[in-house]
C-alpha cells in the first residue's frame, strides 16, 4: 500500500534533548494494565478506537490461550511514546510476532505513535527483536508504512499488499427513519417481526 510522505498530524514538537528508549519485550496483563492511564492519553491524542487500551485488552483475553503477548514500546524519558501490542505465531513453522487482534477481527490499526522519531524508534526495536514481524491491516494513509519501508532498507525485506477497505455507509438525515432504505419486501418482514415481538410485551426501538 502506498503512503504520503512522512508527516503526521499528531506529531508532537521534537523536545530540544529528546531521549528515546525502544523495547521489544513479553507482556501480560499486569504489564497491560499498568500501561493503561498513560496509554488511554496518547490513544486520545493520535489514535482511535482499535488503538486504545480497552480495545486491547478485549483482544488479549480472547488470544491469550493461543499466543503469547509482547509489547513493542518506546519511551521519550518517562512519557509514553509510542506503542505495539504484539502476539507471537507460527507461520509454516517459523515463530513470528504479529499485531494483536488483527488476524481475529480484521480491523485497521496502526502503530499508535506521538511523532514520526518515536514511530522510527519502534520500528528500530521491532527489526532488532530478530523475528519476522506481520502488522496486518495498516491504514494506507499513515506514516508508518513509509517508516518501516525506509528502516529495512538494505536489512530486511518487507511485503506491502493492498487490502480491501472496510464497507461503510455514509450517514444522513434519511437514515433517521432507516426503514426507507429497504425494499418493500424486506419492510414487510420487519413489520411481522415487530408484531410478533409485540405478543411478548411492550416493544421500543
Amino acid at each position: 500500500m502506498l503512503a504520503p510522505p512522512l508527516s503526521d498530524p499528531c506529531a508532537s514538537e521534537p523536545q530540544l534533548a529528546p531521549r528515546y528508549r525502544a523495547q521489544v519485550v513479553p507482556a501480560d496483563f499486569t504489564t497491560l494494565a499498568a500501561l493503561t492511564p498513560a496509554w488511554s492519553e496518547l490513544a486520545d491524542v493520535c489514535g482511535g478506537p482499535i488503538e486504545h487500551p480497552a480495545w486491547h485488552a478485549a483482544c488479549a483475553a480472547l488470544v491469550v490461550r493461543s499466543a503469547s503477548p509482547w509489547l513493542a514500546t518506546v519511551h521519550n524519558h518517562d512519557r509514553l511514546e509510542a506503542i505495539l501490542p504484539l502476539v507471537t505465531r507460527r507461520r509454516r513453522g517459523v515463530p513470528r510476532l504479529a499485531a494483536l487482534g488483527v488476524d481475529e477481527h480484521h480491523e485497521p490499526m496502526d502503530v499508535l505513535h506521538r511523532s514520526v522519531q518515536a514511530l522510527e524508534a519502534l520500528v528500530a526495536a521491532l527489526l532488532q527483536a530478530g523475528l519476522p514481524w506481520e502488522l496486518g491491516r495498516v491504514p494506507a494513509d499513515t506514516a508508518t508504512v513509509e517508516a518501516v519501508q525506509r528502516a529495512c532498507r538494505g536489512r530486511a525485506v518487507v511485503v506491502t499488499r493492498t487490502a480491501p477497505a472496510a464497507p461503510y455507509i455514509l450517514l444522513d438525515s434519511s437514515w433517521t427513519a432507516p426503514e426507507q432504505h429497504l425494499n418493500a419486501g424486506r419492510r414487510s418482514d420487519l413489520r411481522r417481526a415487530r408484531r410478533k415481538a409485540e405478543k411478548f410485551g411492550p416493544l421500543s426501538a
